[in-house]
């Protein structure tokens, strides 16, 4: 804003210009310079109908000496802007302003400069950043340093070309450049330097420019990431018309890269940069004007480095972890996977990859990472997690059951490992079977005992639980020895008599028969006997004794009973 004070009085015959003697606060308006230097063009000579809009007066006008003016027509208009000069011209006026279309009797009122920027855009008026970017680097240059307003309106100074071409592509459309005033210009032709203080002044010398210039076509094009990964661009030339419609060449560092325009082109480049960095795109032309035969761009290409990650898990009871890349550009970059430093697997990711990586560990701390190289980050690209595997040791055990009137045992593996983890079984110390359970052992074993006290175990070692693991049994196998017992009967008048065996398991052992300590026979299931004994006994007393003897029944038993002839 301008805090204006100094009153001018402009009259003559041929105008209704008045002065104002209020005070006011006025807008610097690049846009109304803009509208004004179009009206000039032809104001002498053109009706305010032939114009694409009216000001309704009167308006209020300030110039850079700080006076101001009240215009209440359009030959006031007409009168101030044919006597502007390098040192008298108009900078700003009093929003808001009304205005009015010859085809529509309803005013438009414009409150700031975005709407006035909107009513140039309508009427086809070119704004000043349009008629600059056409002629910056082709009529005139700048000399450096400047100062100029971002779009948050904080000053920023300018030190070289690139540096000016690098903030105009950074701006929004609609952003005007804002120059800390005075600049100096350079024509391009004669090198000779003009310092200007107001747009006025910078668009007189784009109105001096040779007509030849406007002929040419004007280049532009516009640039847009599409790949930061791939490092590429998309150019597109900015509304080419018929003046333009020539063949050109579009080049990256002075390389030629794609022929263009003419009846066949598209107007586009699409380009991978090979690294970040700075790069001068350009488009070529044959064009026989002044200076006109290339428009170029200083492109920044920035460094972009995918962000890693991955997603864990562990699969249940055990030391094996599922790995899974989870991040946006793993299927166009290729990484590696590396544990605790050591590559594991290469070239995963991309159009091949499958983004999955498994691996057995052993108990301990590990670092698992992720790591990466392009050729928009060529430093290099890391994601790393520690991962803490536990010890995990199975919970071993196993069910005993005795084979009925038998020294033989069934050992069945009861835990839930067992198809998986590997064991021995062992006996009072000494290994009996070994590798049973995993995906082949039958998770059983049949033992025959002696009687006795015994510890039976399982025992096992694997990398999840390197110091083992151990569950043991004590079992205590006691003789099986039958209840021997007998009967015994006179036979008649005869010194016979006869011994029956009367014990349940008579016919399935083997035992003998004893009179007085002297082994008499064997009987029994065993050798086909027929349990019965039959002696000849004398007067006198006998001690009659059956007794059995087996490995179930190592210690032996007997049963007797002493039997008196008369």
């Amino acid at each position: 804003m301008l805090s204006l004070g100094v009153i001018v009085s402009c009259v003559n015959d041929d105008t209704t210009i008045s002065t104002t003697n209020e005070p006011a606060l006025y807008d610097q308006s690049i846009h109304l310079v803009s509208v004004l230097n179009d009206f000039s063009k032809n104001i002498a000579q053109q009706p305010e109908t032939d114009q694409c809009f009216s000001f309704k007066y009167p308006i209020k006008l300030s110039y850079n000496t700080d006076a101001t003016v009240e215009l209440n027509s359009y030959a006031g208009l007409r009168t101030t802007i044919t006597n502007q000069s390098d040192n008298f011209n108009i900078v700003g006026l009093v929003f808001p302003i009304e205005i009015s279309f010859p085809e529509n009797l309803a005013t438009l009122k414009i409150t700031s400069e975005n709407e006035f920027l909107e009513v140039l855009n309508n009427c086809r008026i070119r704004s000043f950043r349009t008629e600059f970017n056409e002629f910056y680097n082709r009529c005139f240059d700048l000399d450096f340093p400047f100062s100029i307003l971002q779009s948050n309106n904080q000053p920023t100074v300018i030190n070289t070309s690139q540096e000016f071409n690098i903030f105009l592509q950074s701006q929004q459309t609609g952003f005007q450049p804002v120059f800390d005033f005075p600049i100096t210009l350079i024509d391009k032709e004669t090198q000779v330097k003009r310092t200007v203080a107001t747009y006025y002044e910078i668009y007189q010398t784009i109105n001096s420019c040779p007509d030849i210039f406007e002929l040419c076509p004007a280049y532009d094009f516009s640039v847009e990431s599409t790949s930061s990964l791939e490092l590429t661009s998309t150019f597109v030339r900015s509304n080419p018309t018929s003046i333009e419609f020539s063949p050109y060449t579009w080049s990256v560092d002075g390389v030629a890269v794609k022929s263009d325009g003419g009846a066949s082109g598209n107007n586009l480049l699409e380009y991978s940069f090979s690294q970040p960095g700075f790069y001068t795109v350009c488009i070529e032309s044959q064009e026989a004007c002044l200076d006109a035969t290339q428009f170029c761009k200083e492109i920044v290409v920035p460094e972009y480095c995918a962000p890693l990650s991955f997603i864990s898990s562990q699969v249940t009871n055990s030391l094996e972890f599922n790995f899974t890349a989870d991040f946006a550009d793993r299927d166009a970059l290729q990484y590696s996977w590396f544990i605790d430093g050591v590559l594991i697997e290469a070239n995963d990711g991309g159009l091949l990859g499958d983004n999955v990586f498994n691996f057995t560990f052993a108990p301990g701390s590990h670092t698992v990472c992720i790591e990466a190289v392009s050729a928009s980050c060529p430093q290099g690209m890391e994601y790393c997690e520690e991962i803490i595997v536990p010890e995990y040791c199975s919970l071993l055990s196993f069910v005993a059951s005795q084979v009925p009137n038998s020294l033989d045992y069934t050992f069945t593996a009861d835990f839930k490992d067992r198809d998986v983890q590997k064991y021995n079984w062992l006996i009072n110390g000494v290994l009996i079977e070994a590798d049973d359970g995993g995906p082949t052992g039958d998770n059983l074993l049949n033992y025959t005992f002696a009687p006795g006290s015994y510890t039976v175990c399982i025992e096992a070692v694997s990398a999840s639980c390197p110091q083992g693991m151990q569950y043991c049994m004590q079992i205590e196998v006691a003789p099986i020895c039958p209840q021997l017992e007998f009967t015994y009967e006179k036979l008649l008048l005869l010194p016979l008599y006869s011994f029956t065996a009367d014990f349940p398991e008579k016919n399935d052992v083997t035992y003998s028969w004893y009179i007085d300590n002297v082994f008499i026979e064997e009987d029994g299931g065993g050798v086909g006997g027929d349990n019965v004994m039959q002696y000849n006994l004398l007067v006198g007393v006998y001690e009659v004794c059956i007794r059995y003897q087996s490995p179930e029944c190592p210690d032996g038993i007997e049963f007797c009973e002493t039997v008196t002839v008369l």
